[in-house]
């Protein structure tokens, strides 16, 4: 069943993610070379079944259009959690790609230097429980955002994301009992950071 509400999740991000890039076809080539930028964030998530922790998200954008870009990312966070009322500690990260739809245009027309966006990603997660005998598993997820990216500098611009991650784990023991557990590591995500153009 988890199985099959995970497909029907990735389908409907696959949807999404066709509605955000779409515009594409019909948008202005770009009207000026763009590099390629590199980003890091510390980032503040809440893990569903365990906890809220922070960690952090590197990756590198790239603009395919006056209006969308195309990046891939690395998220990781660690922390402690309870599943059934046992403490553990936990590691969740993953790599995505992710599709981002700039909407200054239409939100902010007259604000120079600063970049509005919607942004849906599909990514590859690993769920690690540790407390004595370690487990893992690891699976598909998607997330569904918005953020900002403001120029400090010619060569250097502050970053902010917020968005949810959703993702189930279903092949995973709990380390201290031994009983198979569903865990929802999806939850909000908020980060802020740094992006300098290679």
């Amino acid at each position: 069943m988890q199985k099959s509400i995970l497909l029907k999740s990735a389908l409907i991000t696959v949807l999404v993610l066709s509605f955000l890039l779409f515009p594409a076809l019909e948008a202005e080539a770009l009207t000026q070379e763009e590099e390629p930028s590199f980003y890091a964030e510390a980032l503040y998530t809440d893990v569903d079944d365990l906890d809220s922790d922070l960690g952090f998200l590197l990756g590198g954008e790239q603009k395919v259009r006056d209006n969308i870009s195309m990046a891939g990312e690395y998220m990781r966070v660690t922390g402690e959690g309870d599943i059934n009322s046992d403490e553990l500690d936990y590691r969740l990260h993953g790599f995505r790609v992710k599709g981002l739809l700039n909407i200054t245009d239409e939100m902010a027309p007259d604000r120079a230097g600063l970049d509005i966006n919607l942004h849906g990603s599909i990514g590859y997660y690993d769920l690690e429980l540790e407390n004595g005998d370690d487990d893992s598993d690891s699976d598909f997820g998607f997330t569904l955002g918005a953020g900002f990216n403001y120029d400090l500098e010619d060569d250097i611009e502050l970053r902010g994301n917020a968005g949810y991650r959703f993702v189930d784990f279903d092949d995973l023991e709990d380390p201290n009992s031994g009983d198979e557990d569903d865990i929802d590591a999806g939850g909000y995500e908020i980060s802020l950071g740094l992006g300098i153009p290679f």
